[in-house]
């Protein structure tokens, strides 16, 4: 189950997180695959999906640098 934020007339669905290579500028995830697979998307018979990763703030109590999600717009009302 993933976690859900609200912001700016999106709701974010967390589906993973991940940690920065030192020395390097790479970002290791680790996703959540029965979450992240709700969120795919078919385009010309191939299935994708589109997620954004971003730095926390500060590290989790797993050493975590980096959260993913995907952005998903609210309906209007």
């Amino acid at each position: 189950m993933t976690k859900k934020n609200e912001k700016n007339g999106f709701t974010r669905n967390y589906i993973g997180k991940g940690t920065q290579v030192q020395d390097l500028d790479i970002v290791k995830v680790t996703v959540e695959l029965d979450s992240a697979l709700e969120y795919s998307h078919a385009y010309k018979g191939k299935k994708y999906l589109s997620f954004e990763v971003a730095r926390m703030k500060q590290p989790d109590e797993f050493g975590k640098t980096h959260t993913c999600y995907v952005n998903i717009k609210n309906k209007a009302d």
